[in-house]
């Protein structure tokens, strides 16, 4: 029988925390991989059971909206994973769009979708944070 394994995949919008929760989830003894385009998660499993070592049972993956042309494969590609008996679990990290803001600002970094603030035009909601939690939070099928 093939060697299965738990996959957590940990996604969501920059700066939500998917690095804090990366650290945690290495403390758990998970090998975390961050920005690994989904297409290649079937390739890293096929490469992960035929090693010579037991040591990676459980994989910690991130992807985020840093994968943009890739994004479309993610489906597919879970569903690979899915067919081949692992034990696959998504989680989403999402945050205010003032706490996103602030955080990129703590690492003199701007944020990816800073472009246009949020005013009470416009509900509070910076339009680009939108389009990138929308663009980021489509669920794998």
């Amino acid at each position: 029988m093939p060697e299965t394994h738990r996959i957590v995949l940990v996604t969501g919008l920059s700066g939500a925390g998917k690095s804090t929760a990366t650290k945690a989830l290495e403390d758990l003894g998970y090998f975390c991989i961050d920005n690994l385009p989904v297409m290649l998660l079937p390739k890293l499993l096929e490469l992960v059971a035929h090693g010579t070592s037991d040591e990676v049972q459980r994989l910690a993956i991130v992807i985020d909206a840093r994968e943009a042309r890739f994004l479309e494969k993610t489906p597919a590609a879970l569903d690979e994973v899915r067919r081949e008996g692992h034990q696959l679990e998504v989680v989403f990290f999402d945050c205010a769009d003032d706490a996103l803001m602030r955080r990129f600002s703590e690492t003199r970094r701007r944020h990816p979708a800073a472009c246009r603030r949020a005013s009470p035009r416009n509900g509070g909601s910076s339009p680009s944070c939108a389009r990138w939690r929308i663009r980021s939070s489509t669920p794998p099928a």
